[in-house]
């Protein structure tokens, strides 16, 4: 399903995956006005996961994989569970109490404790190269989110940052989930990761929401037509991906590049949300550039 002698295609993957979730995010953040975050986040992989499910069918035969161990299948289902239903609807939460650029701050811890827990749970060695690079990385996009000239209603409290940083935490592990369930084509593993996160935000969305109310904007043709590409890039295309990243590169670098989708954000938020680019979130890009360049430098 992936096939490629390019010793960087995990990183490519990675960045590609942070570019369409840049675009899908503008998309979902006008969708936001009109449908609750939580049912809007189980339609979006709820869809992609049917996509997913005709696209092996189509490709492969068959509708699930056939080669996974038991075991596999526990660990990419465990890391749909955490990062899918627990680590985003953690994350939502934050947004509520803390204002979604505090949140996504939290959130670019999850990069580096990926790369921490690679170390010992995947036999992945941490390099000074790579430290920097993750750093700089991280550097630059957190000075993307943290826009001082922007304001948010929201106030702090410990309880919100609290589920900020423990919805950091579950993409964190998430992440190492994925690496060990096996070295199968990215699409089946990110299958059985979007099942089992999908399943899990269902069983949530039924104990605590209306979804048939909640659907009722979908009826608007130009909503479903938004929602249905907004899936198709960044959950379809996006997780498959990530996923595809994390097989074929280190676990802390594939977190690190695939989080960089505020990069990419800028230059489409002045053009379709009106929002100014300053001369800040410039060099912020520029400085998120270099660490990127230096962890395509690494082998």
């Amino acid at each position: 399903m992936w096939i490629s002698d390019s010793p960087y295609i995990g990183h490519i993957a990675s960045i590609a995956a942070a570019a369409l979730w840049a675009i899908a995010s503008i998309l979902f953040t006008r969708l936001g006005a009109s449908i609750n975050a939580a049912v809007l986040n189980l339609l979006k992989t709820g869809i992609a996961c049917l996509l997913m499910l005709l696209t092996l069918k189509i490709g492969a035969g068959h509708f699930w994989p056939q080669t996974m161990t038991s075991a596999e299948v526990a660990w990419l289902a465990g890391s749909g569970l955490l990062g899918l239903t627990l680590g985003d609807t953690l994350l939502f939460m934050a947004f509520n109490r803390v204002g979604p650029r505090k949140s996504l701050l939290f959130m670019t811890l999850a990069p580096p404790t990926t790369a921490l827990l690679a170390w010992p749970f995947l036999g992945e060695p941490i390099t000074l190269k790579m430290c920097l690079g993750i750093l700089i990385t991280i550097f630059g996009v957190a000075l993307v989110i943290d826009d001082r000239e922007g304001s948010e209603g929201q106030q702090s409290d410990k309880g919100g940052l609290m589920l900020a940083a423990a919805a950091a935490l579950c993409q964190a592990v998430g992440n190492i989930g994925t690496k060990l369930g096996g070295h199968h084509a990215p699409l089946e593993m990110g299958l059985v990761r979007i099942t089992f996160g999908t399943m899990g935000l269902l069983l949530l969305v039924l104990l605590t929401r209306n979804i048939r109310s909640e659907l009722r904007p979908l009826k608007h043709g130009k909503t479903l037509s938004m929602v249905l590409v907004a899936t198709l890039l960044g959950t379809y295309f996006g997780i498959w991906l990530q996923v595809a990243g994390l097989r074929f590169a280190p676990a802390g670098i594939a977190a690190t590049l695939s989080s960089t989708s505020p990069i990419f954000v800028l230059p489409l938020a002045a053009i379709w949300l009106n929002d100014r680019l300053t001369g800040r979130k410039l060099v912020a890009a520029l400085i998120a550039t270099l660490g990127m360049a230096l962890l395509f430098d690494i082998g």
